[in-house]
């Protein structure tokens, strides 16, 4: 009850409750619902039966409800249940609530973290399963026999992207036809023997992202005698990762980064003859 000053006793404003309709609705994700709301009480004025309209367990921002009661499901909503609030602006512990089941428009399952995929030359297994900003591991090209890969900065599985983060152990390990390798800007690790005892490799080329190099990651590559390396975020180059390519390779790298990446190199097995510039 909310008593004012110079109001006759009996003549208080109170709101006994607030009733919201529909109570129920299922909705497409981008699609609109109108809510309406009724305030019932004593001695209330129009201004008095107004609500304030809210939208909860929505996880994407644009997902809302208008000042009028129009909700609207963003097309990328992802929560299957909302519920949507009608609160007495004159009692704010009278309100109600609907409940709203949100149905997505017939779209694709997003991946499963760990599933595998054959796309393009390659299999792919998912790192980290997302709608949006979601990750692979390259695991294995779909054969041996290539001469040339182009790993890719992302792929497309289910109508979904997924940016290629990683190169798996052992993924070419013994292609023995393959010659030269670009590995795309959105991988930042390069796995244990990856590329290892590739006799015909000559030609690597490494994109901006790269943090980590495994052991043994280009092992026994005896004609790699040219590697280009893009990424300035490059931190561990770990044991044997460079032993046995050619001992006149040529290591392009960002040139502030050429004394310490070096040092890095030859840690990990790079020939005492290679040049790193």
């Amino acid at each position: 009850m909310v008593k004012e000053a110079g109001i006759t006793p009996g003549s208080e404003k109170e709101v006994t409750g607030v009733s919201i309709a529909p109570k129920t609705a299922v909705i497409e994700a981008g699609k609109t619902q109108q809510f309406t709301a009724q305030v019932s009480g004593k001695n209330l004025t129009d201004a008095d039966k107004k609500v304030n309209w809210s939208v909860s367990g929505n996880k994407s921002s644009k997902t809302v409800v208008s000042a009028a009661g129009l909700l609207s499901v963003s097309s990328d909503e992802t929560a299957e249940k909302l519920t949507v609030t009608a609160t007495s602006t004159l009692d704010s512990s009278k309100k109600d609530t609907a409940e709203v089941t949100v149905k997505r428009n017939n779209a694709p399952a997003v991946p499963k973290k760990n599933s595998l995929h054959k796309i393009g030359k390659f299999q792919y297994k998912v790192t980290k399963s997302a709608a949006k900003n979601g990750t692979v591991e390259l695991k294995k090209p779909l054969k041996k026999t290539n001469t040339s890969v182009s790993i890719p900065a992302t792929v497309k599985i289910n109508g979904y992207v997924f940016k290629v983060t990683s190169i798996g152990s052992k993924a070419f390990y013994k292609n023995t036809k393959l010659k030269t390798v670009k590995i795309g800007n959105n991988v930042v690790k390069i796995g244990a023997s990856a590329f290892a005892s590739n006799k015909k490799l000559t030609t690597v080329t490494m994109g901006k992202g790269i943090t980590s190099i495994e052991s043994k990651a280009f092992y026994q590559d005896a004609k790699l005698k040219k590697v280009t390396l893009k990424s300035s975020k490059l931190k561990t180059v770990k044991k044997l990762a460079f032993k046995g390519i050619a001992k006149n390779a040529k290591i392009d790298v960002p040139n502030k980064k050429a004394k310490s990446y070096k040092k890095l190199l030859k840690k990990a097995g790079l020939p005492a003859k290679a040049s790193v510039k």
